[in-house]
């Protein structure tokens, strides 16, 4: 009877608590979103649960009752609940369940069978109904304490781990992009076996082709880095990383340039030069509005005026909106800008403009400069929180970005030059290194040699397909504490050495041996763009994280993440390229966030397309920027009358930066002529004045009633 009294009382405030049910439900909705990361789903949580004194004397009666009440009740509570609740989501899922065409020759069985049966009896379920693929307490809630079967909850049930299903990998589409079995988006597996020499050839692999080749120089290499650091530090010769009493290895970066030092200002401080002046000057000598395109190529028509274009780039570029860009601006027609920009502007015209000036400014000589290398080419990039306005798929809330609004993170890369040489919008729930790859992927006109990300950026994965790729990773090192190292042999013999950095465990060359071909064409795949990186390793973390590819990766990429990080440590000159490149692509973003200033530099986009537009204009417009900025500080060097003032001119522009942006006027010109002082508007003051608002809202409200 007491229980009985537990039970009953637990029911009736879920009963009466209805707002805090829902908020429960939703609480459980993002717990299950394995696409989130830890720190997102708390930010979500925190937006879902107001701050209200009703729901914490709920919160605290709901504690009050679970110290009272076993887990068993508590369940069946829960399940009660989501029982009642699920008329709705019965109503959204049942036809898609119906409809959606699963592969089932490499899907879960249970889960396939438990679909067909549903489709069969067209949703109206029985005691029959499959349950394979359920957990035990879960059949043991199907059938209640009168002995019947609970269809609806068998419904959530199975609805639930179809989604699940599809997000794991557990169960697979046969027609998506993004739900197919992993499988499928790698190179066909008879294409890989009948054409692997040449495919290995055309991704530039075959030295990689035996591993056991591959490993001994490897070995190699990670051995005598073992060897190295650990000498210096032992003999102090290394003044930048200290061992501390506790073990931890501690590293320090002093900064390239002194950052209290006065900086000279290389550009125009009594003029600022209108926008549109910059594009038109860049245009002239790189015609990159030659790229834009008409969607019919097979037949000619007259294109538009060039001003036109500017006003379409600015439009998007600047987040003024090209509707509202059409009706303020002089000279402009605003239908022959709508129609320019619907049949000129696409992602792909918008690319291969900033390649044509990309490819202008590797003509001039004064971006090398900014190299720490002459022969390197070393990139770098890092991702920006932006604000969605309205309701839109791709964009996902985060609390500590966005308070209660939804958003996107845009990607940009840099290189050595400072220029942006491609970016990309992502959901900002989604881990930005898989995107690393589709970044130094896409670009044809930029060639990475090194690249480096934030701390967040990279991934052991990530270091082992770069590596292959051919291109070494240098991500940026905050917290050696959580920082691993792996060797070819174990600890102890290490320590027997005396060595004081010490790896964490053996590498397991056996489980990279036994899927090495997998993981070339998983690399090849990539290479040679069959299907993009972010695209595979999307589907590829979705699985369980005991996918032997997934495993074998991670067990490769650990021994190039262990080199890298001895040289890191050891290193000074990598650090400071590695901070020197992070802090461009930084002050890029402040770059970003000035050129697309309006709107609340919010996204007014709702579809990526129109996202990807926007940001492509807007990387367009710092490109033009940066190329006037080359072109106006070679002019000055060439000015220069001596070779001592030259020499001078060129450190003063090696330790400032051609992102500069303060001497562009980006919003227009004020007209303060007679004609626009005139009062068009005409107010009937009189009238306005003896307008009686209380009365006519009286006679509004009076209707109503």
């Amino acid at each position: 009877e007491e229980r009985h009294q537990q039970h009953q009382s637990f029911q009736e405030l879920c009963a009466t608590s209805a707002e805090y049910i829902n908020i429960v439900s939703h609480i459980r909705k993002v717990i299950y979103q394995s696409e989130l990361k830890a720190d997102d789903k708390l930010e979500q949580i925190q937006v879902i649960l107001p701050d209200d004194s009703r729901n914490a004397d709920a919160l605290e009666e709901l504690n009050r009752i679970e110290k009272q009440t076993d887990d068993s009740l508590k369940d069946k509570a829960w399940y009660t609940i989501i029982e009642k609740k699920s008329i709705r989501l019965q109503n959204r899922l049942s036809g898609m369940t119906k409809t959606l065409e699963f592969d089932e020759k490499t899907s879960n069985p249970s889960l396939i069978e438990a679909i067909d049966y549903y489709r069969k009896t067209d949703g109206k379920v029985t005691q029959k109904a499959t349950t394979d693929f359920l957990e035990h307490d879960e059949k043991e809630q199907l059938i209640n304490e009168d002995g019947k079967f609970r269809r609806s909850l068998y419904k959530v049930f199975l609805f639930q781990e179809i989604a699940t299903g599809v997000k794991s990998g557990a169960i697979n589409l046969q027609n998506s992009l993004k739900y197919r079995a992993f499988d499928h988006y790698l190179i066909h597996r008879d294409v890989w076996e009948t054409q692997h020499d040449s495919l290995l050839r055309k991704a530039e692999l075959e030295s990689y082709a035996d591993f056991e080749t591959l490993q001994t120089n490897l070995t190699q290499r990670l051995h005598d880095h073992f060897r190295k650091t650990n000498s210096r530090l032992n003999d102090g010769l290394n003044t930048y990383a200290t061992i501390t009493n506790k073990g931890e290895l501690r590293v320090t970066t002093p900064k390239v340039y002194d950052e209290d030092a006065d900086s000279v200002n290389l550009f125009p401080e009594d003029q600022f030069i209108p926008l549109v002046e910059v594009l038109s000057t860049v245009n002239h000598l790189t015609d990159f509005l030659g790229a834009f395109e008409h969607w019919r190529t097979t037949r000619n028509r007259n294109k538009s005026a060039d001003h036109v274009f500017y006003a379409g780039i600015m439009g998007y570029g600047c987040n003024i909106g090209t509707s509202k860009m059409g009706k303020i601006s002089k000279n402009l027609n605003p239908n022959e800008l709508d129609n320019t920009i619907n049949w000129y502007f696409t992602t792909d015209n918008i690319h291969r403009a900033n390649d044509r000036i990309l490819t202008f400014l590797d003509k001039l000589q004064l971006p090398n400069v900014y190299r720490k290398w002459t022969d390197i080419n070393h990139t770098g990039s890092d991702g920006q929180k932006y604000s969605v306005k309205g309701d839109t798929v791709y964009a996902t809330h985060s609390y500590k970005y966005f308070g209660k609004d939804q958003g996107v993170t845009v990607k940009t890369f840099i290189d050595s030059g400072q220029r942006l040489f491609h970016s990309n919008v992502m959901n900002s729930s989604e881990r930005e290194a898989p995107y690393v790859i589709d970044g130094l992927m896409h670009n044809e006109v930029i060639q990475s040699d090194i690249h480096s990300t934030d701390t967040h950026g990279y991934s052991e994965i990530i270091f082992g397909v770069t590596f292959l790729l051919g291109i070494s990773f240098a991500p940026r090192i905050k917290n050696f504490k959580k920082q691993h190292l792996y060797a070819f042999v174990t600890p102890k013999e290490f320590k027997e050495m005396g060595y004081s950095l010490l790896p964490r465990k053996k590498i397991d060359t056996k489980l990279i041996l036994n899927h090495w071909d997998e993981i070339l064409r998983f690399v090849a795949t990539i290479k040679l763009k069959h299907t993009t990186a972010s695209q595979l390793f999307r589907r590829l973390s979705s699985y369980s994280r005991q996918h032997p590819l997934y495993r074998a990766l991670k067990e490769f990429g650990r021994i190039i993440k262990s080199i890298f990080l001895l040289q890191y440590i050891d290193d000074l000159e990598l650090r400071q390229a590695i901070e020197l490149i992070l802090s461009r692509i930084e002050n890029s973003n402040q770059f970003s966030r000035a050129v697309f200033y309006d709107n609340s530099q919010e996204f007014p986009h709702s579809s990526r397309e129109q996202q990807l537009i926007a940001d492509s204009c807007k990387r367009l417009i710092q490109n033009v920027i940066i190329c006037w900025n080359y072109l106006y500080l070679s002019q000055k060097l060439y000015e220069k009358r001596t070779e001592e003032e030259q020499r001078q001119f060129l450190d003063a522009i090696r330790q400032g930066s051609v992102i500069a942006w303060s001497h562009v006027n980006f919003q227009g010109e004020y007209d303060f002529s007679p004609e626009r002082l005139s009062h068009e508007w005409n107010f009937s003051l009189p009238e306005i004045l003896e307008l009686n608002v209380d009365e006519i809202w009286k006679s509004k409200t009076a209707g109503m009633r």
